[in-house]
Formats: structure tokens, C-alpha cells, sequence
């Protein structure tokens, strides 16, 4: 790993931390944050407590859409000096559905390391103990604010063919499901709430079914929600193969 501070350009980290469970952090990346002369993250007092479980002492500074521009500034001058960097999130994996991006992108125009140090994702949490084919998926985001967007984003949910995962509330859950369901309401969905923690709930069924259970099912907060593809129409399925 790039020294803390020395001689030439130090490295950007890009550190996954756990989503749930605070002993998900890989040795690897203990070892990065540890090392760092900075870790920058979203919300510092969430990136603390997760540090503080491992007895990591690295200073912690905030890194936001509000404060990024000015923010990446510092950053790459400190990185230019020789000091390495860790970038992470409040959960998760850097550069999904946060503003991470625009710090990587300008450290690679400078010509800087930028390193990932991989891990967990509620993205592949999620679709690991959905149950649906994942030998192609599409990963559509976040669900967006009432609007224009919400209602392309949610027409994009209904017509998209293959198996998608979105983030959502508890509280768009049913918008979600309506859209889905409006084009194929026997699609199997995987609704996931609180991945790892003890408390952690995993409903699945066809959109029809999920609807049904979600509001005995205990689904609060932040949700990881797996679509799973389009059922194929009967007369479009493979038929046995006769001999001539």
C-alpha cells in the first residue's frame, strides 16, 4: 500500500465497509483505513462508529454533494503530496448511488492511483439470496423523488425484461410493485430490509404475493428490492424436439 506520506503521488482508496454487520469489513480493508492519512466519508459520525468497532484511530473528514467541489480540491493536493486517501460510504460500496464518482473521476484525470479495495454491496447481497437468474441483471438506481423521473424511472421498471434491483423505501415499496406488476403481476420479486443485521428480512414471492405480505413482513427503512425476469410467454417456451 502507498505510504500515508514520502515521495511521489499517495493512492485513493475506494474501500467497501459492511452494509449491516460491522465485523463484514475485510482484513484488507482495515489495513487500508488504518494506514490512510484520511478517510473520507459521507456522514463522518456513521464512518467513526464503524472505525471505533475496529480500533482504527485514522481521522475521518467529510465528503458530500455539498461540500465536493471544494472538498476535491484539497484532496487532490494532499494525494499529489504523497498522502493517501480512503473514500467511503455510510454503507456499502463507493461510487453506488452516492457522490463519490466525481472525486475518482478528477483523481484519474490527474493521472493519480485510484485503488479499489472491494467488499460488500447490497446490490450482490441481495441478489445472492434472491433465487432469480442473475446471469444478467441491471442495477437501476434509486428510486427518484415524485416527478417526471419517478414516472419514467417506474415505466423503465415495468418494460425492462431482465432482472433489475433498485433501492426504495418502505414507503415507495407499493409504487414499485404497481409498476411492476401492472406489466406482469406473477414476476417474482425479493424484497430485502436491514441485509445482515439481526433483524434482517427477506420476502419473496410473485409481485401479487409480495403485496400481500409486505405489511405483516416487518420491511422498514432502506430496502434492496431484486425483480426477477419477465416470465417467458407459454408459446414462446422451448418445445421437445421431434424426430423427422
Amino acid at each position: 500500500m502507498a505510504p500515508a506520506s514520502g515521495s511521489g503521488s499517495g493512492s485513493l482508496y475506494v474501500v467497501a465497509v459492511p452494509i449491516g454487520d460491522p465485523d463484514d469489513l475485510t482484513i484488507r480493508a482495515r489495513r487500508v483505513l488504518r494506514n490512510v492519512a484520511w478517510v473520507l466519508a459521507e456522514d463522518p459520525s456513521t464512518t467513526q462508529r464503524l472505525l471505533a468497532h475496529h480500533r482504527i484511530a485514522t481521522p475521518v473528514s467529510s465528503y458530500h454533494n455539498l461540500n465536493k467541489e471544494e472538498k476535491t480540491a484539497v484532496v487532490l493536493a494532499r494525494l499529489e503530496e504523497g498522502h493517501s486517501m480512503a473514500l467511503v460510504c455510510d454503507a456499502g460500496t463507493p461510487l453506488v448511488c452516492d457522490p463519490g464518482a466525481y472525486l475518482v473521476s478528477r483523481a484519474l484525470r490527474a493521472g493519480l492511483a485510484v485503488v479499489p479495495v472491494p467488499g460488500p454491496s447490497a446490490v450482490m447481497a441481495a441478489l445472492s439470496v434472491a433465487g432469480v437468474s442473475a446471469e444478467t441483471f441491471v442495477f437501476a438506481g434509486t428510486m427518484p423523488p415524485a416527478g417526471p423521473r419517478r414516472r419514467a424511472f417506474l415505466l423503465a421498471l415495468r418494460t425492462e425484461p431482465r432482472t433489475q434491483i433498485v433501492f426504495a423505501s418502505a414507503r415507495d415499496l407499493p409504487a414499485v410493485l404497481k409498476a411492476v406488476g401492472a406489466g406482469a403481476p406473477d414476476r417474482p420479486v425479493v424484497v430485502a430490509s436491514d441485509l445482515t443485521r439481526p433483524g434482517q428480512r427477506v420476502v419473496s414471492g410473485t409481485v401479487r404475493e409480495v403485496e400481500a405480505r409486505r405489511g405483516r413482513a416487518g420491511l422498514k427503512g432502506e430496502l434492496t428490492v431484486v425483480i426477477g425476469p419477465e416470465p417467458r410467454p407459454a408459446s414462446l417456451r422451448a418445445s421437445p424436439r421431434r424426430g423427422k
